[in-house]
């Protein structure tokens, strides 16, 4: 019997080793749903997804007792330990009396200047505390204007003139 030859074996490899994969494994459910997309619309499509869901429906464990069906591929949430409570409490708006409004200062304009490294205006108040712009913002101060600082979102603050048409956002620097 005669053996063949190196390249008739050489071309015969690649073809039995492209087709050994395909039949030695089945594919995933994920993937054959997946695959059904490929296919244009119409009866073709609704029958490969009627044909492969129900196999990646039997991979999702059963829903918990809300009735909701979880994510394919969504992971678990640990159960969750006790927080502690005081962990970031400054940032929990405070109790209130009803009606009452946030903390705020008002007070009396001294000087108002520009801050020579950015230009942004620097307001000093008759409290001693000096207040500098955060943005850019169209605003016109005056010595002896008054002025309102109130907190704002996330730690910030705003001044706001006492005629109340504009407003900027302020560090307090001193």
């Amino acid at each position: 019997m005669r053996r063949p030859s190196l390249p008739v074996l050489l071309l015969g490899l690649p073809v039995l080793l492209a087709a050994a994969p395909a039949s030695a494994q089945p594919v995933p459910p994920v993937a054959a749903v997946l695959g059904c997309l490929d296919l244009p619309d119409g009866p073709e499509r609704l029958a490969c997804f009627n044909r492969t869901v129900p196999a990646l429906r039997a991979t999702v464990p059963p829903a918990a007792s809300s009735g909701v069906a979880p994510r394919v591929g969504a992971v678990p949430a640990p159960p969750a330990a006790a927080p502690d409570q005081s962990f970031a409490a400054e940032q929990l708006p405070r109790a209130t009396e009803p009606g009452a409004e946030p903390v705020r200062m008002t007070a009396t304009v001294t000087e108002v200047g520009r801050d020579p490294s950015t230009g942004r205006l620097l307001v000093t108040l008759d409290n001693g505390q000096v207040w500098m712009q955060r943005e850019a913002a169209a605003i016109r101060l005056k010595t002896g204007m008054t002025v309102t600082v109130k907190p704002g979102l996330f730690g910030s603050y705003a001044m706001v003139p006492e005629d109340g048409a504009t407003m900027m956002k302020v560090r307090r620097v001193r």
